[in-house]
């Protein structure tokens, strides 16, 4: 036999010890190595190549007719459907920090990293890849490490890993995938993946944020009631005697706010589920606030400068009137949403009054 025929590396191999035949050997060899290496080849394609390679090696093939064939497949190959680059390159990242090609149920990953190469890029491709970098942010957020040692539970940290992996292998289709069809069915994966995640995780979000809020807005009220007790006692100095008023309405503003953001019934879009409250503020942080702003209304209710009623109650019996002031703090903490704007509003009417305007 003039030729023979083996494999190496998955693909084929032609060996001649024909001089003559030499030069046209080692460009089938080479067209067959591209064959097989393209990532768009079909088994079909491939088999194609295998039966010339078959019959050049049973001498019913000569070798010329050969190389004509298998040029008109690698020319088909080429105009029906280049091999392309994709701009992007998705990676899932463990809990190490490492980007892993690769991953499975088996590699527990905790966030997801994309590459993007200096190559064209759709406008759908774009807001795909925005779209999954925020759904990761409210992963991020929701099941974030709490306490100095960035500690999670092994529950959390496998659910957490378990929303990673979907989360990456939707974004792996859409953007490494060149079918446009591929794009619009990671789209709707998408979709679907937050809805499955406001459904699971809803509910334990709010609940959790009420625990925080509720514990800030007891100790608040607790504080203050406390220093209302002592006001009342003769052992206090008779200026906080007489301001005592203040430590009720700030204790009942405590669990007024609680009761604010537990009367709500929110409905919470997927990106909600990172920031609850519209002005970003930390619960204690919005406790402080709730505190001080609810003792400038205090101070506005004491000197005259604002009279508020509805039907026999006013706030004209607020000094020295433990439940009024407790009352007015209810009201004031359910409305603290509102409470916030009315009070900027009363200072700007009082600036512009200093203006002469």
């Amino acid at each position: 036999m003039l030729f023979t025929r083996t494999k190496a590396e998955s693909r084929l191999v032609l060996a001649t010890t024909n001089e003559t035949d030499a030069p046209e050997v080692a460009e089938l060899n080479q067209l067959f190595a591209k064959i097989a290496q393209a990532k768009i080849h079909v088994d079909s394609v491939y088999s194609k190549a295998d039966e010339i390679a078959k019959a050049i090696v049973a001498n019913t093939l000569p070798v010329t007719e050969g190389l004509q064939r298998i040029r008109g497949i690698q020319k088909d190959l080429e105009n029906e459907k280049k091999p392309s680059k994709s701009a992007f390159t998705v990676y899932g990242v463990n809990e190490q920090g490492l980007q892993l090609a690769h991953w499975g149920p088996s590699t527990p990953i905790c966030d997801i990293a994309i590459h993007i190469d200096d190559l064209p890029v759709s406008e759908d491709e774009a807001d795909f890849k925005v779209e999954i970098e925020r759904t990761a942010m409210v992963i991020k957020r929701v099941l974030k490490p709490q306490g100095k040692r960035q500690w999670l539970s092994e529950d959390a940290r496998h659910k957490r890993a378990m929303y990673y992996t979907r989360l990456t292998n939707i974004a792996y289709v859409g953007l490494q995938y060149e079918e446009l069809s591929q794009l619009k069915l990671a789209s709707k994966s998408l979709a679907s993946f937050r809805e499955e995640f406001v459904a699971n995780e809803a509910g334990t979000i709010k609940n959790k944020y009420l625990r925080r809020l509720g514990l800030r807005c007891l100790a608040m009220s607790v504080i203050a009631a406390l220093a209302y007790i002592y006001a009342r006692s003769p052992l206090a100095d008779p200026t906080v005697r007489y301001f005592r008023s203040f430590f009720m309405l700030v204790a009942g503003a405590g669990v007024g706010t609680w009761l604010s953001f537990a009367l709500r019934r929110q409905i919470l879009t997927f990106l909600d589920r990172a920031t609850l409250e519209e002005d970003r503020l930390d619960p204690a942080i919005r406790v402080l606030f709730i505190a001080a702003l609810t003792s400038f209304v205090g101070l506005l209710i004491t000197t005259g400068a604002v009279l508020i009623g509805t039907g026999k109650f006013t706030t004209s019996e607020f000094i020295g009137n433990g439940p009024t002031a407790l009352l007015i703090g209810l009201l004031l903490g359910i409305a603290e949403r509102t409470m916030a704007t009315a009070v900027q509003e009363r200072a700007t009417e009082f600036g512009a009054g200093i203006g002469g305007k």
